[in-house]
């Protein structure tokens, strides 16, 4: 049997004399323990210069043998690492299987501090949170990953200009980083930079995979950005690629699909593609699983008025009043002003 697995990470081993050490020993293991039967070029993983193992997002068709040696090197390289994090996914008929996310997990210190802010962070002290992860960047300048989770702290905190900073300071370190782009992205957003935001989101969805709720959610703020940069058919391509894929009603993304079409409907409106408009937001109206919290019934059919009155369709009334019913108080004051 063949397993479908996509694999992407980065270890940084921090110092030569570590380096060299565990690209001997893991030479060592794939030739003698593994006998080859490994799915990683390790020459081409292991970079002599950055002392670093990584592998660019790659996918692979390999055998249940195959997928646990690969398992076990990543795993054992993972003790040595300072930094760093793999992701590992198996795929079977369209859906992820297994998931598997690997991070060093040793006694050394720039370790211990990293995982201690991350303790901290989940719990909730932010300040304790912070200081650690400020020990692990000083500690390893180089440590991405602290950035990362610095700069989601200071998001939090409501702290733009920092996160900023951090989350551009993660993706230079480890250029890879989809969680750190799509962390840059909503800080853009929140000062107002979308057009910088939107590159952001574009590189999230580039450096994850569908098989994440990270790539479903930057295509949407890609969307509603572009949306917001009155650039219409760019951000109806977004919200078209979300609205073919149908998610289980436990995922996060299904509680926006309700959204996804009422935003069809609007870049539709938008371009004057009048008749599409009306049958996407038709679409939107007809989901009625407790979604009206993303947008109401009452704006799907406001809009809905306004291209059908542009059409000359008198039911404009008719769904203008129904808005009002809805408590839509727009539709109560253009229906005094008729």
């Amino acid at each position: 049997m063949f397993y479908k697995t996509i694999i992407k990470g980065t270890f940084d081993f921090g110092k030569e004399k570590t380096f060299e050490k565990i690209y001997k020993m893991a030479a060592h293991k794939v030739e003698n323990l593994y006998r080859e039967a490994v799915c990683l070029d390790i020459e081409e993983a292991f970079d002599e210069e950055e002392f670093t193992f990584t592998v660019p997002r790659t996918v692979f068709n390999i055998t249940e043998k195959y997928w646990k040696n690969t398992i076990n090197l990543l795993e054992y390289l993972s003790q040595f690492a300072v930094v760093g994090r793999f992701y590992i996914w198996v795929i079977q008929d369209g859906q992820m299987i297994i998931k598997k996310e690997l991070e060093p997990n040793s006694e050394k210190n720039i370790v211990q501090y990293y995982l201690k802010g991350n303790r901290w962070m989940n719990e909730g002290n932010t300040d304790k949170a912070i200081e650690s992860y400020n020990k692990a960047i000083d500690k390893y300048a180089k440590h991405s990953m602290a950035y990362e989770k610095r700069g989601t702290i200071n998001f939090q905190l409501k702290n733009f200009k920092d996160a900023i900073y951090d989350f551009n300071k993660s993706i230079k370190l480890y250029p890879q980083n989809g969680t750190a782009y799509f962390g840059l992205a909503l800080a853009l957003l929140k000062t107002g930079e979308l057009e910088e935001a939107e590159k952001a989101l574009e590189q999230t969805a580039k450096k994850t995979i569908p098989h994440q709720n990270i790539y479903w959610k930057a295509r949407r703020l890609r969307g509603k950005t572009l949306f917001e940069l009155k650039q219409y058919e760019k951000a109806l391509k977004e919200f078209s690629l979300i609205s073919k894929r149908r998610f289980p009603k436990d995922d996060p993304v299904h509680a926006y699909v309700k959204y996804n079409h009422f935003m069809i409907g609007r870049c539709l409106f938008e371009m004057q593609r009048l008749g599409e408009a009306v049958n996407a937001l038709d679409k939107a109206l007809e989901v009625n699983d407790g979604q009206n919290d993303k947008v109401s019934n009452g704006d799907i059919l406001l809009l809905k008025g306004k291209i059908l009155r542009e059409l000359g369709d008198e039911k404009f009334l008719k769904v203008w009043k129904s808005a009002e019913e809805l408590g839509n108080e727009k539709a109560t004051n253009l229906l005094k002003a008729l």
